[in-house]
């Protein structure tokens, strides 16, 4: 029964896909929210130990340069560097503002790993008034053709559940202690 089921899936997908030459034109992932805090914060949430500690994942660390490792960790009992460690490398970095990075390694067992190891996003802020952010996320190399009507939806619905914890985190920090910078993690600036 399974495998009747997902040709169904894949017909059906078959079926709904547009032209490839309407799909060309746009092989990217987007995604945006706003923020209610101010770029500075939402930026030290993104790209600090503490930060990403306080939202994300029990572990982290982070190597903000260009070519340095992001490395992630779900399980607060686990050790980065194991097999379940989410592991990116930055590829492009620009202070405060935006930052790129390519997905190395998924953990292991992770589904679809094998459809999002080296793919690739791009992050970007942008401040706005009233202290808020708009946030967005392309992702690169993902499924193209008729996969990114499967695809696409799971990419969608993950963003939308990251930003909704990164706003999250944005209003317990704004309420803490007024929006510090860094994410509450001045120490680790890198």
């Amino acid at each position: 029964m399974r495998p009747l089921m997902i040709s169904g899936i894949v017909l059906a997908a078959l079926a709904l896909a547009p032209p490839p030459h309407a799909m060309a034109e746009s092989d990217a992932y987007v995604r945006e929210a706003v923020l209610a805090g101010p770029t500075d914060l939402v930026w030290g949430l993104l790209t600090t130990e503490n930060g990403i500690r306080s939202w994300l994942a029990p572990q982290a660390s982070v190597d903000l340069k260009v070519g340095g490792l992001v490395r992630t960790h779900q399980d607060a009992d686990g050790r980065l560097g194991d097999p379940q460690t989410a592991v990116s490398r930055i590829i492009a970095l620009k202070p405060e503002n935006a930052f790129s990075f390519r997905l190395e390694q998924a953990p292991k067992g992770y589904p679809l790993a094998s459809m999002i190891e080296g793919t690739w996003y791009e992050v970007a802020l942008q401040p706005l008034p009233g202290g808020k952010t708009r946030i967005r996320c392309e992702g690169n190399g993902l499924a193209t053709g008729w996969m990114a009507n499967m695809i696409r939806p799971v990419f969608n619905q993950g963003l939308d559940m990251v930003f909704d914890h990164l706003q999250k985190a944005v209003a317990r920090r704004v309420e803490q202690d007024g929006g510090d910078k860094r994410g509450g993690d001045a120490k680790n600036k890198s």
